[in-house]
């Protein structure tokens, strides 16, 4: 995780402030698997429900653009790297792993609403909104945004229709739920 990065850090106050077990992995060191480098996802997640998840936290503001010309759309695109990586860490761990995007969102303009298809989140002075999609879901529907940057992106429908709050994932960090008391969390 990068210290500097609010983005990675503020998924991981919100999964700390709701008891959600996490490991955030140093993304400044590449892995290996089978000799050849590959890139470090973000974090592994165990919420309560068992399932063990590969988490790569992208950060996006919205709306994005200029403040003259503002984009009200939520942007998606990530690198064709992040999603084969996380894809074969997925794969080499085991069928009760699964990789996910989280899209965390800054969301910069304190006049419009929070968006309701986003698990919404304040710290340190910000608000951010959570959507997360699995990313053997992404990789089905992917298509190259940028073939000199090797990024890609979903449609905005496609993503609109598909991405879910984070808390659909791991219902704990749901903005009603209750902290677990400190003995549960041993």
């Amino acid at each position: 995780m990068h210290h500097a990065n609010h983005y990675e850090a503020a998924f991981a106050a919100l999964l700390a402030r709701h008891r959600v077990w996490h490991l955030a992995i140093d993304d400044a060191r590449r892995g290996a698997v089978d000799g050849m480098p590959i890139k470090n996802l973000d974090f592994v997640v165990a919420p309560r429900s068992g399932r063990l998840w590969l988490v790569d936290v992208k950060g996006r503001r919205y709306p994005g653009g200029t403040a003259s010309k503002p984009k009200r759309h939520f942007e998606n695109w990530t690198t064709r790297d992040d999603v084969t990586a996380g894809l074969e860490w997925a794969r080499r761990h085991g069928p009760d792993h699964e990789a996910l995007l989280v899209f965390a969102y800054w969301l910069t303009d304190p006049e419009r609403a929070a968006p309701p298809e986003a698990t919404l989140w304040h710290w340190e002075g910000r608000r951010y909104g959570l959507r997360a999609i699995p990313m053997a879901d992404y990789a089905r529907q992917m298509r190259t945004r940028s073939p000199k940057w090797n990024t890609v992106s979903l449609p905005s429908a496609w993503f609109r229709q598909q991405a879910r709050p984070l808390h659909e994932y791991w219902p704990e960090i749901a903005p009603a739920a209750a902290l677990a008391p400190e003995s549960v969390f041993a």
